[in-house]
């Protein structure tokens, strides 16, 4: 892109040198929605399905755009008013909300996206909600958050990703839709 400083493997290894020092814990899970702030309809029909889910061991609920926009706000103000447990909107950090719109990487924008996320959490869990994915069972999340904790399980998705150079070698990895992950895990990355 002309004009634009190149940012590697260098910029991002010294912008995400560690982790941020953690705020006290506690036992469940925080239900991370990353969205594209260029599209609201995304925010409302992951807003939608989330409300509906059962609320049980879920602490709280992190939206993340990768775009901060007045109709985010306006959208996640008015689902606080009567969302079952906490919402909280959540900017990504001042260089990534200039950086990320100008190197148009989606991929990037979705990691720095869960990384903020992660970041904030104050759960033992995540679970990492796909905006545009429809759940029709109401106990998803909580009966995922439950097996992994019982299970002791890294992480836990719904579904595995398919790699054929993955598969070739024997490994299931599993996607990112709807998966529940220890915070210690991958704050050990």
């Amino acid at each position: 892109m002309p004009g634009l400083p190149q940012f590697g493997p260098r910029y991002w290894q010294a912008r995400l040198r560690r982790w941020p020092k953690r705020a006290t814990t506690s036992d469940g899970y925080s239900l991370l929605v990353p969205v594209p702030g260029d599209l609201p309809v995304f925010l409302r029909l992951a807003l939608a399905v989330c409300r509906h889910q059962d609320p049980a061991s879920r602490l709280e609920t992190i939206v993340v755009p990768d775009r901060l926009t007045p109709v985010m706000r306006d959208l996640v103000s008015q689902a606080q008013r009567d969302w079952p447990g906490q919402l909280r909107l959540q900017a990504l950090a001042a260089p990534e909300r200039w950086l990320l719109p100008r190197l148009g990487n989606p991929g990037r924008n979705h990691a720095l996206q869960l990384i903020t996320g992660v970041s904030r959490s104050r759960a033992t869990h995540i679970v990492l909600h796909d905006a545009d994915l429809f759940i029709l069972r109401r106990d998803l999340h909580r009966r995922e958050f439950e097996m992994a904790r019982q299970r002791r399980l890294a992480c836990l998705g719904i579904s595995s990703a398919w790699d054929p150079w993955f598969a070739e070698h024997g490994r299931q990895l599993a996607a990112t839709w709807e998966l529940c992950a220890q915070v210690e895990w991958l704050r050990s990355f």
